[in-house]
């Protein structure tokens, strides 16, 4: 009976599986969107501070940002003019400086969509790169004219807080939302299943 016993034992654990299975799943693409991401941004990152800040032409971009709020600030009634990258008035005067370009923010959804791997045309796609970072941009200008006015109002504080905890927190959010909102546009809906005859209510 010892014998029959073992001979059962053996055959149950012939039976029992050595190993289970892996899923394969859609991580692939992930992975190679995380990693081309994070070397676009790598490789923007070196460029940005290793030349573009401290180039010419970031000032120029920053000069800009000031005449274009000093000209927005004008036309709410406000006597602002531009010097450099200093916008001032009788009531207050700020200057604009790296941090406060929305060039990163900018880039950042750019590199984003540029490196998704939803399926869309070139076109679309550039059209969506073009258009999110214009809105920021925008965005951008909004930032500078609110900012104007906290110092106006308010205490100075208070325009510390906006600058730093508010605005800063707000332009790192919209990349990402700006993102999750082209990939929902751009993911194409599943169509609805056809009604059979037996699923017809009577």
């Amino acid at each position: 009976m010892s014998d029959k016993i073992s001979h059962d034992a053996g055959a149950t654990n012939r039976s029992v599986p050595t190993g289970k299975r892996r899923r394969k799943g859609p991580r692939r693409p992930a992975r190679r969107f995380v990693v081309v991401l994070i070397l676009l941004m790598g490789g923007f990152t070196a460029l940005f501070y290793g030349w573009f800040s401290d180039s010419p032409y970031f000032d120029s971009y920053l000069e800009a940002n000031a005449s274009l709020s000093a000209a927005v600030l004008r036309l709410l009634g406000e006597d602002a003019s531009a010097n450099g990258v200093s916008v001032t008035s009788s009531r207050f005067g700020l200057s604009i400086k790296r941090g406060c370009d929305a060039i990163q923010p900018s880039v950042f959804f750019a590199l984003l969509v540029a490196a998704s791997p939803v399926v869309v045309t070139f076109t679309r796609r550039c059209a969506w790169m073009i258009g999110g970072t214009l809105v920021l941009l925008a965005i951008n200008l909004f930032r500078i004219i609110t900012l104007y006015y906290t110092g106006v109002w308010f205490s100075m504080q208070t325009f510390e807080l906006m600058h730093v905890e508010v605005w800063q927190v707000v332009f790192v959010i919209l990349p990402i939302l700006f993102w999750l909102l082209w990939v929902r546009a751009m993911t194409p809906k599943p169509e609805p299943k056809p009604t059979t005859g037996s699923d017809a209510k009577t």
